[in-house]
């Protein structure tokens, strides 16, 4: 029995790492909010959590003084879920060899599935006039299952350490810009282990299957707004201009790429709420050979308000890489509550292999 607990030693260092890959580092922040709203966000209205998408929208508010003492985000892939109930629903009061088989057996059709997790963490993040800091640590891990003619587990796990400086500036009232800097430390571990290797548990040390590499850069963000009527707005937002690098090139890694963004928002007053439309083309330098229609985001959102300028209870829905999302918000008064489920597409082609996800948003502030 030892050996078996070992082993779910193993396993869960692997699942818990919060898993990730460079390619899906599409978003440099999110919220379930926007997820929810199918990944929609380049043209959306000034909010605790836009500046960070669209720097821009800092010229739309005239708040003095805003401080967000704690702001988490997370999201969790629904293969995460299955998995950890069938850990927990395991029956360990077998055999040391019985259990280490049926355990063994649970995870026969996860073979080809995607583990992945994101978590997000703010704090102090604040705004003075047009200027806000937030300092920011992310990561995001994933486990893939793979099944060749030994079976194989790979992972990657993307940390990031830094703090978002952003600016708006208005011109003459329609149009606004913004700018954007993250200087940030980045490590990036990558690893296989062979099936054999996990069950050989005296010897295993996952350290021993690990590539790490490390590097401090400075990213840069561009973005526009353009509200010719109060209803309607164009949004422009070019993050990572010119792919961002690393100081220290020699053990850094890879750059990460630049992405343009370009989207609409249309609004609907009804009464005391509002519907919003959002359209977004995303990463239209598109390097990676992605079809098309993966390229255009759709989002709607219906909501009030009640303590701020921005929405503080509604509803998303949206379509993200040809999946339908959903998601749910409201201000507590003391916190900010938003969760999402959306499915993000991990192959070239919408409809080949769909990853489910969980989104969940909590976050303070005090604006003056």
């Amino acid at each position: 029995m030892l050996k078996f607990f070992k082993m779910l030693r193993v396993w869960c260092l692997l699942l818990i790492s919060i898993p990730a890959s460079a390619q899906e580092l599409d978003y440099a922040f999110e919220t379930a909010r926007i997820r929810g709203r199918g990944g929609t966000y380049a043209a959306q209205y000034y909010g605790n959590q836009s500046p960070r998408f669209n720097p821009a929208t800092l010229a739309e508010d005239n708040a003095a003084f805003q401080l967000r003492p704690l702001e988490i985000n997370l999201s969790v892939g629904r293969n995460v879920v299955s998995t950890i109930n069938d850990v927990v629903g395991h029956d360990f009061g077998k055999s040391d060899t019985d259990a280490v088989i049926e355990f063994i057996r649970k995870f026969e059709n996860k073979f080809g599935d995607r583990h992945l997790g994101r978590f997000e963490l703010e704090l102090l993040a604040m705004r003075v006039l047009s200027v806000e800091v937030m300092p920011f640590v992310k990561n995001q891990t994933y486990i893939e299952l793979r099944r060749p003619t030994t079976p194989q587990f790979d992972y990657i796990v993307d940390t990031q350490t830094g703090i978002y400086i952003a600016y708006g500036l208005s011109l003459g009232g329609v149009v606004k810009l913004g700018f954007g800097l993250k200087p940030m430390f980045r490590t990036v571990t990558t690893g296989q282990l062979i099936f054999t290797d996990v069950l050989d548990l005296e010897n295993t040390d996952i350290e021993a299957f690990a590539d790490t590499t490390q590097g401090n850069g400075i990213g840069g963000d561009l973005s526009a707004l353009w509200t010719p009527i109060a209803r309607f707005r164009l949004g422009l937002i070019v993050e990572n201009v010119g792919d961002m690098g690393y100081f220290d090139s020699d053990d850094a890694p890879s750059n990460i790429r630049q992405k343009s963004s370009l989207g609409f928002l249309w609004r609907y007053p009804m009464s005391s709420w509002n519907l919003d439309i959002l359209g977004d083309v995303q990463d239209m330098e598109n390097r990676d050979g992605k079809h098309w229609s993966r390229l255009f985001h759709w989002g709607a959102e219906i909501g009030t308000k009640a303590f701020s300028k921005d929405h503080d209870y509604g509803a998303v829905v949206g379509i993200n890489d040809g999946y339908g999302t959903w998601g749910l918000f409201a201000d507590l008064w003391i916190a900010r509550l938003e969760i999402a489920q959306y499915s993000v597409e991990l192959d070239r082609n919408p409809g080949s292999r769909e990853d489910a996800r969980y989104g969940i948003s909590l976050r303070t502030s005090m604006t003056f």
